[in-house]
């Protein structure tokens, strides 16, 4: 780990350390200890990647895209709210969408920049139905 981000690292943990210490205090055993320490963890790994998924959403949503059909530039819709189960629990974000006039359909970019397809996730349309890894 880069020393700088491991610096800040500790800062953070002697913070989240600082701010629980009663909990920390009252966790009788090392498994309840060990359990609270991972819910606090499980928070801090949830909203970091809930900042990248909204960060990279934010990215792939340009004025137009390509129609994968027909090919034709079409104008960005309403985008479309979607939750994915991941790992530590739910994430959300707003799904750029296009919509076709040639096609007469909507479309969504390629997840690839969101990270919520390729092959070791499964079909887009599955992601945001049955989670992140479909």
């Amino acid at each position: 780990m880069e020393c700088r981000l491991e610096t800040k690292m500790k800062a953070m943990m002697e913070s989240l350390a600082r701010e629980h210490q009663q909990e920390l205090a009252e966790a009788g055993t090392l498994l309840d200890l060990e359990e609270l320490t991972c819910q606090i963890g499980d928070m801090v790994t949830r909203e970091l990647t809930q900042q990248e998924v909204v960060r990279r959403a934010k990215a792939m949503d340009t004025e137009q895209a390509e129609c994968p059909d027909c090919g034709a530039l079409c104008s960005r819709g309403e985008p479309e709210p979607v939750v994915l189960d991941g790992l530590r629990g739910q994430l959300a974000y707003n799904q750029p969408s296009y919509y076709c006039r040639r096609c007469r359909r909507s479309f969504f970019p390629a997840g690839g920049p969101v990270g919520t397809s390729g092959p070791e996730h499964g079909h887009p349309a599955d992601v945001a139905e049955g989670g992140l890894g479909g």
